[in-house]
């Protein structure tokens, strides 16, 4: 649990900082976790272990994305506050893409289908790389032994 955790954590700050690599974050907190845990603990993974722990890494992460989209979706509610967020997007440069957003956070349905959109990417990319970093780690712990 805290690997999947401490990885998830690592993949939303590397997602901030890196934004365009958020899928390849994602494929790679599943290999992390994988090879963490095979370091940490001195057993190879089986591809269902390094599967169900790439599943957990990306709960975790699904769940601060959640969080996150949840409390814009509240703060957007605010007149105030979506107009503040898109003056500021207006600076940058991203107006349109800024009403998309607000638009897409004040409207439950689509709030509901990026959420879903998240689950599904948060689920399937960390427990291939989870699936992918068991493969390697395995191969790595038998070539050495």
């Amino acid at each position: 649990m805290r690997i999947g955790l401490l990885l998830a954590v690592a993949t939303f700050i590397l997602s901030v900082i890196v934004k365009p690599l958020l899928l390849l974050w994602m494929l790679a907190a599943g290999i992390g976790a994988a090879w963490l845990y095979a370091r940490r603990t001195g057993v190879a993974l089986t591809a269902v272990g390094g599967a169900r722990l790439g599943w957990i890494t990306g709960l975790f992460l699904f769940l601060i994305l959640m969080i996150l989209v949840s409390g814009m979706a509240l703060a957007m509610t605010d007149k105030g506050a979506a107009d503040m967020f898109l003056a500021q997007m207006k600076q940058n440069g991203g107006e349109d893409q800024a009403r998309m957003v607000i638009e897409a956070l004040q409207n439950p349905g689509k709030l509901a289908e990026v959420l879903a959109q998240f689950f599904v990417f948060c689920g399937l990319l960390p427990v291939l790389g989870g699936v992918l970093g068991a493969r390697l780690f395995r191969k790595a712990g038998t070539a050495s032994s």
